[in-house]
C-alpha cells in the first residue's frame, strides 16, 4: 500500500473514532454534572489526548475541567503592615502629651496700672513611659514634663489681689518640670513616686475645680510654700488604698528654705444611694521642718496648717456618662498665721460638664474664694479679708481646641483700703493633644 493510501487509511479511522462523541453531545442535555476533582496523582484532565478517550463508553461526553491544584506559596505576594506613627508609640509604651494656654485679660473698670490689658502664655510637653510594654517591668511608669512661660502677672499690673486671678501667672521662664518614676504593687493598692513633682497632683486636688482659672480653686493657698506650679521639688510620695473607697497618702518635698515640707492626707469616696453619684472627702495636715523664716523675719521653729475637700456630684442627665453631670465642690484650710500671708481660706462652687448633649464637652463654672490674711500681712487692722467670684464657660470648638470666657469680681484685692473692689475679664484658647 502506497503512504498516500496510508494517510487517508488513518484519517478515516480517526474520523470513525470521533463521530460517537460528536453525536452524544448533540444529543445530550446541556446540563452537566460538576467534574469531580483530581487528585494530585491523576492525570491533568486539561491535557488529555485522542489516546486518553474511553473508547469502551462513547455515550459520555467528555469535558475538559480546570486544573485545581494549589498556587504554590512562593508565588503568593504578602504585604507587610503599614506600622504608623502612632501604632509604634503604643506598642513601645509612649504616650506623649502637649498642651498651649494663651489668653488675654482686660481690666474693667479701675486699673491699678495705666496698662488695662495683659496676656500670657504657657507651653506644657510631656511624656509618660511604660516600661512594661518592651522591659516586661510590671507597674511602672516613668514621666517627664518640661514649661515654657512668657507673659504677664496680671494680678501685680491689673488688680493687685492677693491669690491670683490667673492660674497660669509666673516668672518667665523654660524649665524641666516634673521628672519622676512610679511604682505600684498588689493590683494598684500600693504606690511610690519619687523625683521631682508637682505635689498638687497627690495633694488637696479639686477634681471639680479644674476648669477654673483662679488659683484657688485648684489648691488652699494657705498651703504656704507648697511644691506645685510654677515650682515643683524634689520629693517622695506613698500612697495605700486598700480599697476604692479608702486611701492614706504621705508625702515628704524639699520646700524653699533648705528644709523638708511633709503632707499626709487621707480620704473616703462613696456613691450616693439611688443615684450612684459619687462624692469624696479629704483631709490633710502639712508640716515644714525644721525652722523657717516668718513673715516678721525672726525664726520659727514650726510652721503648720490643716485643710480639707469635700466633693459630690448632685445631678446627672439620664443615659449620661461619667463625663458629664452637675458637680459641686468645697474647701477650706488654714496655716500659721506669723509664717503664712493667708490665715484661712473658704472656697466652693460648681462644675457642669456637658449642659447639653449635643455640646457634651463644655463646661460652665461658677465658684467663689474668701481669705483672711494674716495680721502682718494686712495694711492696716480694719481690712483683712480678699473675696473673688468667677464664672466661665469654656467651650469645645473640636477635641483638641477650647475657649473660655471668664470674668472675675475680686472685693478688697490684697484687704487693702486704698482698692475697694477690681473687675477682670479673660479670655482663655487651649489646645491640647
Amino acid at each position: 500500500m502506497s503512504p498516500s493510501r496510508v494517510k487517508i487509511a488513518t484519517s478515516i479511522f480517526l474520523l470513525l473514532a470521533i463521530s460517537p462523541y460528536t453525536s452524544a453531545q448533540s444529543s445530550t442535555p446541556t446540563t452537566t454534572e460538576p467534574a469531580a476533582p483530581t487528585s494530585q496523582n491523576e492525570p491533568n484532565s486539561a491535557s488529555v489526548t485522542l489516546l486518553d478517550l474511553p473508547l469502551c463508553n462513547p455515550s459520555v461526553a467528555w469535558l475538559p475541567v480546570a486544573d485545581p491544584s494549589p498556587i504554590p506559596v512562593s508565588s503568593v505576594q504578602v504585604v507587610p503592615e503599614k506600622i504608623t506613627w502612632k501604632k509604634w508609640i503604643d506598642a513601645n509604651g509612649i504616650q506623649p502629651h502637649f498642651s498651649l494656654k494663651t489668653e488675654g485679660s482686660a481690666a474693667v473698670g479701675s486699673s491699678i496700672s495705666p496698662e488695662r490689658a495683659d496676656g500670657r502664655n504657657l507651653v506644657e510637653a510631656a511624656l509618660d513611659l511604660d516600661p512594661g510594654k518592651r522591659l516586661g517591668w510590671r507597674g511602672a511608669l516613668l514621666h517627664a514634663s518640661l514649661h515654657s512661660y512668657a507673659g504677664d502677672d496680671g494680678s501685680a499690673g491689673l488688680t493687685g489681689d492677693a491669690q491670683g486671678y490667673s492660674n497660669i501667672s509666673a516668672q518667665a521662664r523654660t524649665m524641666l518640670y516634673e521628672l519622676w518614676l512610679q511604682q505600684t504593687i498588689a493590683g494598684g493598692k500600693l504606690a511610690f513616686q519619687a523625683g521631682k513633682m508637682d505635689a498638687n497632683n497627690s495633694f488637696d486636688v479639686i477634681e471639680n475645680g479644674t476648669y477654673f482659672l483662679h488659683s484657688s480653686m485648684g489648691h488652699s493657698p494657705t498651703l504656704y510654700d507648697m511644691p506645685t506650679y510654677p515650682l515643683p521639688r524634689l520629693g517622695v510620695v506613698v500612697s495605700i488604698a486598700p480599697t476604692k473607697y479608702f486611701y492614706v497618702r504621705n508625702g515628704t518635698f524639699l520646700n524653699s528654705n533648705k528644709g523638708a515640707i511633709i503632707f499626709s492626707e487621707g480620704g473616703i469616696r462613696w456613691r450616693m444611694p439611688g443615684l450612684g453619684s459619687p462624692g469624696h472627702f479629704t483631709y490633710g495636715y502639712w508640716v515644714r521642718t525644721p525652722t523657717d523664716v516668718g513673715l516678721s523675719g525672726e525664726l520659727i521653729s514650726s510652721v503648720s496648717g490643716h485643710y480639707l475637700v469635700a466633693e459630690q456630684i448632685l445631678w446627672r442627665p439620664a443615659g449620661a456618662g461619667e463625663d458629664r453631670g452637675l458637680g459641686a465642690f468645697f474647701q477650706y484650710g488654714n496655716a500659721t498665721p506669723d509664717a503664712s500671708p493667708f490665715q484661712q481660706h473658704f472656697g466652693g462652687g460648681f462644675q457642669w460638664t456637658g449642659l447639653a448633649a449635643e455640646r457634651a464637652g463644655d463646661v460652665l463654672g461658677l465658684g467663689v474664694s474668701h481669705v483672711v490674711l494674716s495680721p502682718l500681712a494686712r495694711m492696716d487692722a480694719q481690712h483683712q479679708e480678699e473675696c473673688a467670684f468667677e464664672g466661665f464657660y469654656s467651650i469645645r470648638v473640636r477635641s483638641w481646641v477650647s475657649f473660655a470666657p471668664d470674668v472675675q469680681y475680686i472685693d478688697h484685692p490684697s484687704a487693702s483700703p486704698l482698692r475697694p473692689r477690681a473687675t477682670v475679664a479673660t479670655i482663655r484658647m487651649t489646645l491640647s493633644y
